[in-house]
């Protein structure tokens, strides 16, 4: 004798209509206050990007300047000339440009402006820029090296001053600059630095 097929009924389970359609509007409320807050947060991480990428550049730059200005008038030897002069470029700000004059190379003497590896350090501010040169012995001429990328950073001021304090002297420098993406991240610094050959 044949048994008898066994028969399973099997509960069907799921989501009604309703709540696929309230599940759907919940997405899509979701989905658009991500693309409505996407933008934002992409610009403000890239506003803080900016900021501290422009802090990190401005800092290594005053670093170096602190580094040369209190070099400056060093001499292993028997130097002569003027080892710390501030100027300006034809049409730029005044005391925008500094000359830093030390022994390098130790050969005793400020060897005069030729090449790269010359005695001479000077910095100037150009057209929002700052820019180094080692050939030169004043701030005119060409073939002066960015010292940032003008499409990313514009410098709004560069001055510096010498200043006496009893029998103490001191270079105080203020650098002011801003992204060029964001003008209104604008970032001021101020330093002094202490001239440790004081017969400049």
């Amino acid at each position: 004798m044949l048994n008898k097929p066994i028969s399973f009924s099997l509960k069907q389970q799921g989501f009604s209509l309703i709540e696929v359609l309230i599940s759907l509007i919940i997405s899509s409320i979701v989905f658009l206050a991500i693309i409505t807050l996407y933008p934002l947060l992409t610009q403000q991480i890239n506003r803080l990007y900016q900021t501290y990428h422009l802090d990190m550049m401005a800092r290594q730059f005053l670093l170096m300047l602190e580094k040369d200005a209190r070099r400056s008038g060093y001499c292993f030897g028997d130097c002569v000339g003027v080892a710390l002069k501030i100027s300006e470029k034809e049409g730029e700000a005044e005391h925008s440009c500094i000359h830093l004059i030390y022994d390098y190379n130790l050969d005793g003497k400020w060897e005069k402006a030729k090449d790269e590896t010359s005695d001479f350090f000077i910095y100037r501010m150009h057209q929002g820029r700052l820019q180094i040169h080692r050939s030169r012995e004043d701030c005119e001429g060409q073939g002066w090296i960015n010292l940032f990328d003008p499409n990313q950073i514009v410098v709004s001021q560069f001055a510096l001053t010498k200043v006496t304090m009893g029998e103490k002297r001191f270079l105080t420098v203020f650098l002011s600059l801003f992204p060029r993406a964001y003008p209104d991240l604008l970032r001021e610094y101020k330093l002094k630095i202490y001239l440790r050959n004081q017969s400049i």
